[in-house]
């Protein structure tokens, strides 16, 4: 689980995230999402955190590289 401010910071990782990504959770906090995405995906992630960020409370997910 990733939480991700309308900006695309990351407030929080869920350190299983390690087993997935190969990264400590604590490295992505602060950083941009969009920073930490294979470039093929940005057009996919930004068009599903729009989604996201235009039905606040709903819970939602994607998949992504």
């Amino acid at each position: 689980m990733t939480v991700v401010s309308p900006d695309t910071t990351v407030g929080y990782q869920t350190p299983s995230s390690r087993h997935v990504l190969g990264r400590e959770s604590d490295d992505m906090v602060g950083q941009r999402l969009l920073d930490l995405l294979h470039p093929d995906d940005t057009v996919a992630a930004v068009a599903y955190l729009k989604e996201a960020f235009a039905n606040p409370g709903e819970p939602s997910g994607c998949t992504i590289r």
